[in-house]
């Protein structure tokens, strides 16, 4: 395809809304090594005064399908608002691109593109309560052109690639799972423990990663295991029970030893668009313990176990019988972060991206 060359003399764009957790500039870092990358962070728009009329637009646009029901960000005014400042600060000749999230939810590209995402939109109307995705039925009609019109829709997991070809009608031969990489450096394994005393949460989200329910359960096990300890990394909760050490925010470059000094991690979420966390918690040889939701059990295999998701007193019964039987859940967590690492890399979705838009007349 015109606009891809792994001689590093031809760019592509990447269009993304902010960091994404990282994926989004992991995945960019990735594509750079091979091809050059012009990189373009929507999230500026925001800032640009020339999106203020967009802006206000796209206000009145969500408050009239109610409160609750849909969030300025994905309403089709900011949608247009997002093209056109894309239009305006990349007058270059077409190329190919990739846009990673559907949320942008182009319609008017006039050459080549590719979406990356880990959620789209009716994937997320699945989710209960004030967990679920919010938007205008406006840019849900942008989203659903806008993966039309892709030449190919790579999604994380296959949740997310059942839900485009059966709820938006693609061709599956045009949707593809690609996994993701670790935004986390990995180190070598964490050598294999027999006891479990250590149990990890990351989350910056506490309530939608299931944070309450979590406390409750460790509270219940740590009665009958006095050693056990909590560590919780992304969110800082009002108030915690005994054993459990809040360390907020954290870089993420000192994140891959806190994943081998934890004996468990844990994230009962109650809506997950991935899990790359899970991921790179056995990626470290750590057993996990995932929601029902999304891919949770995909990424987990036989390394962890899952649980309904607001469930305290199902996810206390797991814990426990993890501790229980913790030597062969910490084996059988070591052999699927073997796995994961051999199949969940940046370098790998970025080669597969680019040797498909290659492969394109």
């Amino acid at each position: 395809m015109a606009g891809v060359s792994h001689n590093g003399t031809v760019s592509i764009d990447l269009v993304r809304l902010g960091a994404f957790s990282g994926s989004a500039t992991s995945l960019r870092d990735a594509l750079r090594r091979r091809v050059v990358v012009a990189d373009f962070d929507l999230q500026r728009a925001a800032r640009d005064w020339r999106s203020s009329p967009a802006r206000a637009r796209a206000l009145a646009e969500a408050q009239r399908c109610g409160a609750g029901v849909a969030a300025w960000p994905k309403s089709a005014a900011w949608s247009r608002a997002l093209e056109r400042w894309y239009a305006r600060t990349n007058p270059r000749a077409a190329r190919a691109t990739i846009v990673v999230q559907s949320i942008p939810a182009f319609t008017e590209f006039a050459h080549p593109y590719a979406v990356y995402t880990d959620r789209v939109g009716r994937e997320g109307m699945a989710e209960a309560g004030s967990f679920r995705s919010h938007f205008t039925p406006g840019w849900l009609a942008r989203e659903q052109t806008f993966l039309e019109r892709a030449a190919c829709v790579y999604t994380m997991g296959p949740s997310t690639r059942d839900v485009i070809i059966d709820q938006y009608g693609l061709p599956p031969g045009r949707v593809r799972v690609v996994a993701s990489g670790s935004n986390v450096p990995m180190g070598p394994m964490a050598a294999p423990t027999v006891d479990c005393r250590r149990v990890l949460f990351v989350g910056n989200d506490w309530e939608r990663k299931g944070g309450p329910e979590l406390l409750e359960a460790f509270a219940a096990v740590r009665a009958r295991h006095p050693a056990l300890e909590l560590e919780i990394v992304g969110s800082s909760p009002d108030r915690v029970p005994a054993g459990v050490r809040v360390l907020g925010r954290v870089p993420h470059a000192v994140m891959y030893e806190l994943f081998s000094r934890a004996d468990l991690f844990v994230v009962p979420t109650r809506a997950e668009p991935f899990g790359i966390a899970l991921a790179e918690a056995l990626m470290a040889g750590v057993p996990g313990v995932g929601s029902t939701v999304g891919n949770q059990q995909w990424i987990l295999g036989d390394g962890g176990e899952t649980v309904p998701p607001g469930d305290a007193p199902a996810l206390a019964e797991t814990i426990e019988r993890m501790i229980t039987d913790y030597p062969a859940y910490r084996a059988r967590a070591r052999a699927r972060g073997e796995e994961l690492r051999a199949e969940f890399s940046w370098d790998r979705v970025a080669d597969v991206m680019l040797a498909d838009f290659e492969a394109q007349p």
